[in-house]
């Protein structure tokens, strides 16, 4: 059960950090759009 809350975990984690990260770039396509 320890591994399987883990894989979730981490699951979880990389959705956040990639949802962050388009994020920035979706920010940063923006700028470089307007500018």
């Amino acid at each position: 059960m320890n591994g399987r809350w883990r894989k979730l975990g981490m699951q979880i984690f990389m959705i956040v950090t990639i949802a962050h990260i388009s994020e920035h770039i979706i920010q940063a396509y923006q700028l470089w759009g307007l500018g």
